[in-house]
């Protein structure tokens, strides 16, 4: 029985072990959140980025330049890596924010066409054509290699739990596990050059040389369905939010399919589709085709615009958040148009485009061209927001908030723009990535305009709205302060400041104590009125009164206290009325009192010369 018991709680306590730590370990550590992990910019690949890209500019650009062409296409990591690979047999990274430093470079055994992706941890994965599929950690160090019996052109695709799947010129889908082995193939008895697109139930899709749509199962690679075209289908299917599946065909088609395989509606254009198709917010579908034009058609089908090059687009389209259209064709430009389909700017890229756009963490544009030259089409920012200005004694204070887009690249700082009512605008100084200014080189008495730009290494950014302030110094104390005492009330009058500070008063501070006490605020009394009337008082009690005047730079230099006694009309009567008609009933009585005791006689008086005695006098 002890030992029944010794066992149980053994047991227990193992459980309890093992249930702890799985709950320590099963806390997954934070991970990046790639801007632009792989080809098509997402697992649906609908070449839709959630960067903002409206200020990008074709003519602010870096670039980097090489002695092999790209005919890959860029993926871009969240910490500012680019990796692409070459017609030498490498793939390379690109440390874009220190001016495309090239991190390190991996050699294969043949040209590498195949799109890098990345997952969560920063793992590269990759196909060449030297018949393998390659995972590299984040620093380009070897994890695995994955052997098919063809060229690996096909870009790859990742799942959420971590399974690669990519197509190989020998015919066949591979799906391959995390650690580097097989996890299934599916033969499609024609090579494969389209990239898969995965659903959100982890269906993949991908097209064959043969003319087919393939939706195979992400767990076994049992095929779900098949859809059949008139052509080759090297286009990548795009998988939008609301579930339809957009792919082009060499039949001159573009399809439009539902989750069953269902057809829906084509649009057919003048030459073969092999650009894959990207999806807007608005479920707009932009592609290009080999008859020189990018098309913009709406969800029934339905042409919206299309746009014309002097060459086959056979590169994808990436869609900024602002609803910006990037793209590259074979007339060696790089285009970005509008929503509504007018051109925006265009760039010699020296060299055919057929690598598609990336868009990066500031809404940087990464496009490559067969003369091996990779660019960064580099956003300037938006305007700083909500610039306000204060006056201080003798400065002037700016505070703004930052952009809400910073374009390509890291704010590097500000240009404070400042001019007078009689200059013209000009810069005045450059400050580095702070929100705030202030300005000391200022005259007291002048007024002055501010606007404030941004900057980064795209160049100078949109201008903030204007501001502006007369630069000033507190006031002097107000002159002639006198208190007028009256029934429960003090009224006070006195005269402005003989100084102003260089601008006009705003508003007086009246301050209030009893002795002994300090000094309250009472009243803020217009600048227009030197005077106030102080009601909160109470009689027989004496206060103590001080002013001070107040302009935008501040409040100067109080008055000398005042004093004031305020005292009810009852008062008065009691202080003077009272005693004065005590003194004349005084002198009234005592008149009564004399009259009294001698009226019966005539009162002292001169007549006829002779003065009359009173009684008891003799002539």
């Amino acid at each position: 029985m002890n030992a029944l018991r010794i066992l149980l709680v053994a047991g227990l306590l193992v459980s309890m072990s093992v249930f702890s730590t799985h709950m320590v370990t099963s806390e997954e550590p934070d991970v990046p959140d790639h801007p632009w992990p792989g080809f098509g910019g997402n697992p649906g690949n609908t070449g839709l980025s959630t960067r903002f890209t409206g200020q990008v500019d074709g003519r602010n650009h870096r670039s980097w330049g090489h002695t092999h062409p790209f005919l890959s296409s860029p993926a871009v990591s969240a910490d500012s890596r680019v990796f692409i690979g070459s017609d030498d047999g490498y793939l390379h990274a690109f440390d874009y924010d220190t001016n495309f430093v090239n991190r390190w470079s991996f050699e294969t055994g043949g040209t590498v066409v195949s799109s890098p992706a990345l997952d969560p941890h920063g793992n590269v994965y990759f196909g060449s054509n030297d018949r393998n599929l390659y995972a590299l950690d984040s620093g380009g160090r070897k994890l695995w290699e994955f052997e098919t019996r063809g060229a690996v052109t096909s870009s790859p695709g990742i799942s959420a739990d971590g399974v690669v799947y990519v197509g190989s010129r020998d015919g066949h889908v591979y799906a391959v596990n995390p650690d580097g082995t097989e996890r299934w193939s599916h033969p499609t008895n024609s090579p494969i050059t389209s990239s898969p697109a995965i659903g959100v139930d982890g269906t993949v899709y991908i097209g064959t040389s043969g003319g087919d749509l393939l939706a195979l199962s992400g767990s076994g690679g049992s095929l779900r369905w098949r859809f059949e075209t008139g052509g080759e289908i090297h286009s990548s299917p795009a998988v939008s939010p609301n579930g339809t599946i957009y792919f082009g065909s060499s039949d001159h088609k573009i399809y439009a399919l539902n989750l069953r395989g269902g057809y829906l509606w084509h649009f057919t254009t003048d030459g073969p589709i092999r650009s894959s198709p990207s999806v807007g917010k608005d479920e707009v579908v932009y592609f290009g085709s080999d008859d020189g034009h990018l098309y913009a058609v709406d969800e029934r089908g339905e042409l919206i615009w299309k746009f014309s090059t002097g060459g086959p687009v056979e590169a994808s389209p990436a869609l900024g958040a602002d609803g910006t259209v990037y793209f590259g064709s074979h007339d060696g430009f790089a285009y970005a148009v509008n929503s509504d389909g007018t051109e925006k700017w265009r760039t010699d890229m020296g060299g055919t485009v057929v690598s598609s756009p990336a868009i990066g963490c500031h809404g940087t544009v990464f496009m490559a061209s067969t003369r091996g030259m990779l660019f960064a089409f580099i956003g300037v920012p938006s305007a700083p927001r909500d610039l306000t200005i204060s006056v201080d004694d003798g400065r002037l204070l700016l505070n703004w908030e930052h952009p809400l887009d910073v374009g390509g690249g890291e704010i590097q700082g500000y240009w404070i723009y400042r001019w007078t009512p009689q200059d013209n605008i000009t810069r005045h100084t450059w400050i580095p990535d702070r929100s705030s200014y202030i300005d000391d080189e200022v005259t007291i008495g002048e007024t002055y305009n501010y606007m404030v730009s941004a900057i980064n290494y795209g160049g100078e950014g949109l201008m903030s709205e204007i501001v502006n302030a007369t630069a000033a110094v507190v006031p002097g104390e107000p002159r002639g302060l006198e208190s007028h005492p009256g029934d429960s009330m003090v009224r006070l009058v006195w005269e402005p400041p003989e100084y102003l500070g260089g601008v006009d008063l705003d508003e007086y501070f009246v301050y209030r104590r009893e002795k002994g006490n300090e000094s309250v605020l009472v009243a803020i009394v217009s600048s227009h009125t030197p005077e106030y009337e102080d009601k909160n008082v109470t009689n027989r009690v004496t206060y103590y009164y001080s002013v001070s005047a107040v302009n935008p730079a501040g409040e100067g230099a109080s008055t000398q206290d005042v004093s004031a006694m305020p005292t009810t009309s009852y008062s008065v009567v009691y202080c003077f009325v009272l005693p004065t008609l005590i003194v004349s009933s005084i002198l009234i009585a005592w008149f009564i009192h004399w009259y009294r005791r001698w009226g019966r006689y005539d009162p002292p008086s001169f007549y006829d010369g002779y003065y009359r005695k009173r009684p008891g006098n003799r002539k």
